[in-house]
């Protein structure tokens, strides 16, 4: 499967230190999907977002013999902006 068959497919492409989610040809940012479950007041996908970036980060961690150091900062910056969009649904 060659790149434009990737960016076709709709596949969720990760990159080092950059998570885009590829949906009908268009490129969201984390950010942008955290903020729209803010808007909808949607807790539940953000605790289930955050439940499963922390699983990810565990994993990142426990694996031996390739630098994960930017994977890592990536995924801890995922949390702290799901957090934050917690926070601000609990403020609502």
């Amino acid at each position: 499967m060659d790149r434009a068959d990737w960016f076709a497919s709709g596949i969720l492409l990760i990159a080092p230190g950059a998570w885009n989610l590829l949906f009908e040809g268009n490129f969201m940012s984390f950010r942008q999907i955290v903020a729209a479950h803010v808007r909808l007041k949607n807790r539940q996908a953000l605790e289930e977002m955050r439940i499963h970036r922390r699983r990810l980060l565990a994993d990142v961690q426990r694996r031996t013999g390739v630098d994960q150091t930017q994977s890592v900062l990536a995924l801890q910056e995922d949390v702290k902006l799901i957090e934050a969009g917690l926070g601000q649904i609990g403020q609502d």
